[in-house]
């Protein structure tokens, strides 16, 4: 039987020796109920999100507190379309269903809005609705191989 993506992901982690926690919780579906279930601010946590751009799919890291620039991302990829992907085709690109979509997709050009390093640590997806991610910033750089750039609206 194939690894569900929690289990690849925390395996991930371990097998590179970062430093992380995963919390438990009664199952959560979107950013609100997860933040309430935590007891953190919309600052401290992320989304994962998947996206089309011109007919590619590629991964946005977002701070929860923020909406996404479609003009500064198109501008910045040098693109002309970007929509969100199919709730289908996100589940079948990730292994996750939206609502906790795990920022671990080596399989995907992942792009991170610079504003969660201003953080201690973030929360967010780890493709499982019963485990949020509490990880460093830098680290959730490195295990995305994410590229920063200032992606909020302004």
């Amino acid at each position: 039987m194939e690894r569900s993506k929690f289990d690849k992901l925390k395996q991930y982690l371990i097998d590179n020796q970062f430093s992380f926690e995963l919390i438990h919780h009664k199952p959560i579906f979107n950013v609100v109920d997860g933040l309430n279930e935590i007891g953190i601010t919309s600052s401290e946590g992320f989304s994962t999100l998947i996206m089309s751009a011109d007919g590619k799919y590629i991964a946005i890291v977002r701070r929860d507190d923020n909406k996404l620039s479609f003009g500064k991302v198109k501008k910045l990829l040098k693109i002309n379309n970007l929509t969100f992907a199919e709730k289908e085709k996100v589940l079948e690109i990730t292994g996750c269903e939206v609502g906790y979509v795990s920022p671990y997709n080596p399989n995907l050009k992942t792009y991170i809005d610079e504003s969660i390093t201003e953080q201690s640590f973030i929360y967010g997806g780890t493709g499982s609705p019963e485990y949020d991610l509490k990880i460093t910033p830098s680290d959730l750089v490195k295990i995305t191989n994410g590229e920063l750039i200032n992606l909020k609206k302004e």
